[in-house]
């Protein structure tokens, strides 16, 4: 795909996107050979997702800053952090790191442009309960499995119980 057809397909998923959310249609004016990216705020939290033309093609990234790192436990903390972020890529493509502006805890995650705006949006709000308990209690937090989320078109796994 070309890149403007991509960046067609990234404004299509963002409007896909805000309707499931029940916000504004955003408005963008962008080149479609750079990075572009929407902010959401969901469950309180803030996200940017976005797509790098420069990554993979239809690739879509979700960064989120959970806040600080306290020094009294900064080792700790990140050690139990890194021992995570290899079932972290595994599971869900996704990794936490240290954002470089802010020096604060964030998770990175990529996924494909056809990922289902709904399924996307439960996995933000899956992401915002994790950044909620970090802020909360980061001495005592444990991670908590999140789902991988279905493509587009897809019924989410739980359904094959419901």
């Amino acid at each position: 795909m070309k890149d403007l057809e991509i960046a067609q397909r990234f404004l299509k998923f963002v409007n896909d996107f805000y309707r499931f959310a029940g916000w504004d249609q955003p408005v963008f004016e962008f080149d479609a050979r750079a990075s572009i990216a929407f902010e959401a705020c969901v469950e309180d939290v803030s996200f940017s997702v976005g797509y790098d033309p420069l990554s993979a093609p239809m690739c879509l990234f979700v960064y989120c800053v959970f806040g600080v790192v306290p020094l009294a436990t900064e080792a700790a903390a990140l050690r139990r952090l890194l021992a995570l972020n290899v079932s972290m890529a595994k599971q869900h493509n996704a990794t936490y790191c240290i954002d470089d502006s802010t020096q604060e805890l964030a998770f990175y995650m990529r996924t494909t442009m056809d990922v289902d705006a709904s399924a996307l949006h439960a996995k933000l709000t899956q992401i915002a309960q994790l950044a909620h308990r970090w802020r909360r209690d980061c001495l005592t937090w444990e991670h908590q499995d999140t789902e991988p989320m279905p493509k587009a078109g897809q019924p989410p796994s739980w359904t094959d119980f419901a």
